[in-house]
């Protein structure tokens, strides 16, 4: 039996720090649990530039029209008129924008990148009332606005709390209040009375 052979590249480089700080802003922005997801979009990116150079070399218009309209129906480009450069200059954020996860994320269905996998995964998103469990789902354009929650299951969006909030005063119980203390009266103290001088006998 034939071995099928993985599609997903490693980078020859695995220790460039530029790459590597460039993977977990990825990681970060869209909720990925490892690079290896980052490694599969870019292997599907190197696929779609390969095949724009391979139709541009043929100047084959047929195939043109073909990717351009499959990517047009991805989500991937904003129009269908447009050359194949565009192709060549697409980025990985342009299909990771296309996964589930994030558009999930970006209707509003969920309030962080990681909460909105764990739905998907945990079977609550459904798309065209199918539930669909990969968060790598890459949407087409028109089943975008069908996403929503998979039957009954009801999310309650968590404000966030505001940052350095001052606490609010509880208004003042007249018993809470401390009763103002009189002042002491002051007694002035009387002169002592000094005694009678003694007459001396014999004067």
């Amino acid at each position: 039996m034939r071995k099928m052979r993985s599609i997903i590249k490693k980078p020859l480089r695995p220790w460039d720090k530029e790459r590597i700080d460039q993977e977990k802003k990825l990681l970060q922005k869209y909720g990925l649990r490892r690079k290896r997801e980052i490694w599969k979009v870019e292997s599907i990116l190197r696929n779609y530039r390969h095949r724009a150079r391979v139709i541009e070399a043929k100047d084959d218009k047929n195939g043109e029209k073909i990717l351009l309209d499959y990517l047009y129906k991805m989500g991937i480009i904003e129009k269908r008129d447009v050359d194949l450069g565009s192709v060549l200059g697409l980025k990985i954020d342009n299909i990771l924008n296309r996964r589930l996860q994030t558009i999930v994320l970006e209707k509003g269905l969920a309030n962080t990148a990681t909460q909105s996998r764990q739905l998907i995964t945990h079977g609550h998103i459904a798309i065209d009332e199918r539930r669909t469990v990969f968060p790598s789902y890459l949407v087409p354009r028109d089943l975008e606005g069908k996403i929503e929650y998979y039957g009954k299951f009801t999310f309650e969006k968590i404000e966030k709390p505001k940052s350095k909030a001052e606490p609010e005063e509880k208004p003042k119980i007249e018993s809470d209040i401390p009763k103002k203390e009189k002042p002491a009266e002051v007694q002035e103290a009387k002169p002592k009375e000094q005694p009678e001088p003694v007459e001396k006998k014999g004067e």
